[in-house]
């Protein structure tokens, strides 16, 4: 439609599409999410291993995957955030070496067991290369000795498992206790218990495919979905005498030069204990008409009044 004129602008044409239009009718831009897998560091035996998750990100040669997959037209990551972000820095989110010798040091250190075997769970169809990029990953982590298997769900359904954080599971231990989870407190003890516990009473998993987004540009909004002993989908949870969930707080209630200094602390532990296994940014390209004069926003909204 674009080489016809029937059409101005093209949303997601996709790194496939790239080739069939000249350089003047494309665009590049950004969805402001990331490409990352949420990790399962609470009660996965082998996850819960800072080693395994730096082994896991060592053993990833993520230049070569958005080369091949994504045609270059990306950046790799070592956080679901980027410089710009409120928290980010350049080393909280610089890309983590691929170093597979060292992977494999890594994981005799941590005493690795590849009977435990590790579950991605993706949907199918959320963005481009959805299946390819973690299909790639099996090989990744295959050639350093891990065992690790994809199961691609229905959308509903890997919905549901990312709800079974450890959020949810502090929830249970409250209302077992007689206690109202969404007016009563949760205490550290609480987190412990729902840690010691296990899993929520609903199908959770290991690896999940996830695109955080980041159109707040504030680490913030990642910090209570991902990093909070409350939250739902997450599943990370330190509430260790000045650990992460203590710090949580101040850090949310700040501002200025004070939040960037707090938030960028957790950023940092984000980034340097694996917290995720983060990969890279997710663009978005446009096919447009090139007497178009419009540049792409950071998020995907398309606004007429900018053209």
């Amino acid at each position: 439609m674009i080489q016809a004129g029937e059409a101005d602008i093209g949303w997601d044409l996709g790194v496939d599409g790239v080739g069939s239009l000249p350089k003047e009718n494309l665009r590049f831009g950004s969805s402001a999410e990331s490409y990352a897998l949420t990790t399962n560091t609470v009660w996965h035996p082998e996850l819960k291993k800072k080693k395994v998750r730096q082994a896991m990100v060592h053993g990833i040669n993520c230049q070569e995957l958005i080369e091949e997959l994504y045609s270059g037209y990306t950046t790799c990551r070592g956080n679901i955030i980027w410089p710009g972000i409120i928290g980010a820095s350049e080393q909280n989110t610089a890309p983590y070496e691929y170093n597979p010798t060292l992977s494999k040091q890594l994981l005799s250190e941590a005493g690795y067991d590849q009977k435990n075997t590790i579950t991605i769970t993706s949907r199918g169809a959320r963005v481009a290369k959805q299946v390819e990029v973690p299909e790639a990953l099996v090989g990744f982590w295959g050639d350093i000795g891990m065992n690790v298997e994809l199961q691609i769900v229905e959308p509903s359904i890997r919905s549901a498992r990312t709800k079974c954080g450890i959020g949810k599971a502090v929830h249970e231990i409250m209302t077992a206790s007689g206690r109202d989870p969404e007016t009563d407190d949760p205490t550290n003890e609480d987190f412990q218990a729902a840690i010691d516990k296990g899993s929520a009473d609903c199908p959770s998993g290991d690896l999940f495919g996830n695109q955080p987004s980041n159109e707040t540009l504030d680490f913030g909004r990642q910090l209570r979905y991902y990093m909070s002993c409350t939250g739902i989908r997450s599943h990370i949870c330190d509430p260790s005498p000045g650990g992460i969930q203590s710090q949580i707080p101040a850090a949310l209630a700040a501002s200025g030069e004070e939040r960037q200094r707090l938030l960028e602390v957790l950023a940092d532990k984000f980034h340097d204990d694996v917290l995720f296994i983060p990969l890279f940014d997710l663009p978005v390209i446009y096919a447009v008409n090139s007497d178009l004069n419009w540049e792409p926003r950071l998020d995907p909204n398309i606004r007429i009044s900018g053209m």
